[in-house]
């Protein structure tokens, strides 16, 4: 049988750049691993035979301090848009493997190349209380 996929949702507005967005109840003074994994690509591997690969380089994120998605994501929605919009090509704030996002900073995630590692960790530190509640907004 098929694979299938979760149901497309609509975008939050036109030319949003939000693909999802979530809530996350992090400890102050913890560090959190956050992985993203390269996906098997079988037959349809790259034309060096690279059999994982991410559909993109990296990828933009937004964590804002919020006791629920709804009271933020206007205000994230319209950020992370326009920080994609101006960015996309040449990111100012970029994260690679093993480094720190940093809250209420959007930020670009440099995926690992697939063939040093079919895997990407950054990591989250939440430094007070206010950092406790994080709402994550991701292109």
């Amino acid at each position: 049988s098929p694979c299938e996929t979760i149901p497309q949702k609509q975008y939050m507005t036109d030319g949003s750049s939000v693909e999802w967005s979530g809530l996350f109840n992090l400890q102050p003074d913890r560090t959190y691993e956050w992985t993203f994994r390269a996906y098997y690509q079988g037959t349809n591997a790259t034309a060096a035979g690279e059999p994982y690969g991410y559909p993109d380089p990296g990828m933009f994120v937004l964590l804002v301090p919020a006791d629920d998605v709804e009271s933020v994501s206007t205000v994230a929605n319209d950020i992370l848009t326009r920080v994609v919009e101006e960015e996309e090509e040449d990111p100012t704030t970029i994260v690679a493997e093993g480094e720190t996002l940093e809250i209420n900073t959007p930020t670009f995630i440099e995926f690992t190349d697939p063939l040093d590692a079919v895997s990407t960790t950054v990591l989250i530190t939440p430094t007070s209380d206010e950092d406790a509640e994080v709402t994550v907004a991701v292109f």
